[in-house]
């Protein structure tokens, strides 16, 4: 009976101790604090203040927040250790409040960004103006000045083509058409012998040609003569289309009839010859070429030399 009551008497004395042994003079204050995540409140010493713990229950990591001022039993909120913390200005101490980090972007990469949009934006709104106008295909040299140009296609009467030479009226203007189903606009012409060519180009091997063969040995025999070739007279000149196809490939097309060509010659003048064409081709593209020429005359290419039979074995 005697040794129960000692047992009693420990028990006590141990419960009466742990609130002494917390508050023993030279010991760091605990304190209680809840987690940011699941709200599991855990203890930790005023020392501690601003490590980085392990939550036990969500494993989460977070910032032990300052411990509280004496007197106050407010129980602080740790800030989560991925977050960006910063002092709480309403409560005037320092405990920290979660923020979520924001990567900036570089100023020159802002501004760079910036000029490229307003510069995208002007070029849109002034394309009709920095972009140059195309000359319509559908119009003569002499005609583009007098039209304006326009998205919607122009009639083909501008091309008055036909087989009859005696609707053949030929424009005072330089001499274009079309050819191959395109504009035929020629950078120059030349009379080499009786050979009459228009060249659009301006390398060497141009890119589409005509030349109206001719009967004559010298270009300045033509002087003052006017040809007339109807779509039924046989024989007749012949009428030679060269132009670039695939792979830059030369392509030929010969008339040696039925086509309708009027074309007369003035006279020669400082290696010139002035005239005026007017021809239409028997093409499904119905080719066409009217107005004047200013061609350069050239000697013709000398001959080649005969090649003799070889000996009999």
């Amino acid at each position: 009976m005697c040794a129960e009551p000692e047992r009693l008497s420990l028990r006590k004395s141990v419960v009466t101790m742990a609130p002494v042994w917390n508050v023993y003079p030279g010991r760091m204050s605990v304190f209680k604090f809840a987690c940011p995540v699941c709200g599991q409140h855990v203890s930790a010493e005023a020392v501690d203040s601003g490590k980085q713990i392990e939550c036990p229950t969500c494993f989460q990591k977070m910032v032990v927040p300052p411990a509280p001022t004496e007197g106050s039993n407010l129980i602080r909120r740790a800030a989560s250790a991925t977050q960006r913390r910063r002092p709480d200005a309403q409560t005037g101490d320092t405990a920290f409040l979660a923020t979520r980090r924001r990567p900036a972007l570089p100023w020159a990469t802002l501004v760079f960004i910036s000029a490229c949009v307003l510069a995208a934006t002007l070029a849109y709104r002034f394309k009709d103006r920095l972009l140059p106008q195309k000359p319509d295909a559908s119009l003569l040299p002499g005609q583009r000045a007098n039209v304006e140009s326009s998205a919607e296609p122009q009639p083909s009467n501008l091309f008055p083509w036909s087989l009859e030479i005696t609707n053949a009226v030929i424009p005072d203007a330089p001499a274009a058409g079309r050819l191959r189903g395109r504009l035929f606009d020629p950078d120059r012409s030349v009379l080499q012998g009786g050979v009459l060519t228009f060249r659009q180009g301006q390398s060497a091997t141009f890119d589409i040609a005509l030349s109206v063969m001719l009967h004559a040995v010298r270009g300045e025999d033509l002087a003052g003569k006017t040809v007339q070739i109807r779509s039924d007279q046989s024989p007749a000149p012949t009428i030679q289309v060269r132009w670039k196809g695939e792979l830059d490939k030369v392509q030929v097309e010969r008339h040696r009839g039925g086509y309708a060509l009027v074309v007369s010659f003035g006279q020669p003048a400082g290696g010139h010859m002035p005239g005026k064409i007017w021809l239409s081709l028997p093409d499904a593209d119905q080719g066409f070429l009217s107005g004047t020429f200013d061609a350069e005359i050239r000697k013709p290419p000398p001959p080649k030399p005969a090649v003799p039979p070889k000996p009999r074995q």
